[in-house]
Parts: structure tokens; sequence; C-alpha cells
């Protein structure tokens, strides 16, 4: 029964079993996360003439940051892999990496089916009484916690290795952003611009900040 709650399956589906929030640096990876989060939804305005303008706004930024989060870390782990495969990785970091892959990839088809889904078929899934309005918004529930679990913990990547999260994070912001800039084109600085890049400097810095405590944490292990 619990498995028909959106948020459930999707934490079930993409949440890596071995997340911990008791782990180190997992504070400051959750401040990283959830800025990141706020800054895609904030990319694009919404359109006022929709009247579920809302909720088609944080889809359509959460199309863009599933999208490039999914390739970013697959193309990042199978580097990744090849750099290390003449060595003998531990079964946790073995098993991080098909976490990932297996949820990078799973996760872009679904993103790309809700897509196509509603493109196609919303309107007249939205027209069917009674239902159409619950299959929407278990979707768009759906959609958020899936998004949320996958970039809370960058798809399980930190199993792989701790270094590549933040790496991971602060690409994908990038991508949305360039994105963003290329859809539609700023006439002037003008405040928005300056939130928005406000929003990517913070991601970028947290994510080096991130980058060099888990290095330097890595680092005096060895010594």
């Amino acid at each position: 029964m619990r498995y028909l709650f959106p948020f459930v399956l999707a934490r079930i589906i993409f949440k890596p079993k071995a997340a911990n929030w008791a782990r180190p640096f997992q504070l400051l990876s959750d401040t990283r996360a959830r800025v990141g989060a706020l800054f895609i939804i904030f990319l694009l305005p919404p359109d006022p003439q929709n009247p579920f303008y809302l909720i088609n706004y944080f889809a359509q930024n959460g199309y863009i940051s599933m999208v490039a989060g999914a390739f970013v870390t697959f193309a990042t782990v199978i580097s990744y892999w090849i750099s290390t495969r003449r060595q003998v990785l531990p079964h946790e970091q073995q098993d991080g990496i098909a976490f990932t892959l297996g949820r990078s990839m799973v996760s872009l088809m679904i993103t790309a089916i809700l897509y196509v889904i509603w493109r196609d078929y919303g309107w007249e899934i939205m027209m069917i009484p009674f239902i159409g309005i619950i299959i929407y918004l278990w979707a768009f529930l759906f959609q958020c916690s899936m998004q949320w679990y996958c970039l809370r913990w960058v798809f399980g990547i930190s199993n792989a290795d701790e270094l590549l999260g933040p790496i991971v994070s602060a690409v994908t912001v990038v991508i949305a952003f360039l994105w963003d800039v290329l859809q539609s084109p700023p006439s002037s600085f003008n405040i928005l611009m300056v939130i928005k890049v406000s929003g990517l400097v913070t991601v970028c810095l947290l994510a080096l900040w991130e980058f060099l405590w888990v290095l330097s944490d890595q680092r005096s292990a060895l010594e």
C-alpha cells in the first residue's frame, strides 16, 4: 500500500542504501543540495497564462536539472571507472558505481517518459473527471521526490568516491545556468540575473568547500 505514495516510491527507488545523514560532511552536502535545488527551480520564469503554470514551472526546471545531472553523473562515473579499472576497488565502491550508473539511467528514462506523456497527452489526462487531477498531482509529486533524492545524494555517486559528489553538483548547476541563458538571453543585467548568478556562485563555492574538506580528510586518513 505504501508504494502508492509517490514520495515513498521515489525514496525506495532512488535513495542509496548507504545514504547516511550521520556521515561527515553531510550537513555541508545537504546545504549545497538545497541551495542547488532552489537555484534550479528559480531559473525559468513561470507562464501566468497557464492555470497550472506553477506546477509546469517546477516540472520544466526539473527536467533540465535531471537530464543535466544524469548525463554529468553517468559521464563522471564512467570516467572514474576507466581511471581506476586497474585497481582493486573495495566492494562498497563497486556497488556505489553500479548503483549510480543504474539510477542515473533509470531517472533519465523516467524523466523522458514523463516529459513526452505530459507534452503530448497532458491535457487529455487532465480532462479525465477527478482521476485526471489525481494522476497529474501524483506524477508531479513523484517527479519532485525523484529529483530530490537523485540530486540530494547525487545519484549515490559519493559511494563510489566522496570527491565526485560536489564536482557533479557544481557542473550540473553550471549547465542548467548556461542552458537558461541560451534559451532566454538577458537583455540587461537585471535583478533576476543577479539572483541567478548569486545562486550559481553560492552552489559552486559550497561544492568547492565540500571538495576541499573531503580531500583534506582523505589525505589526513592516509598519513
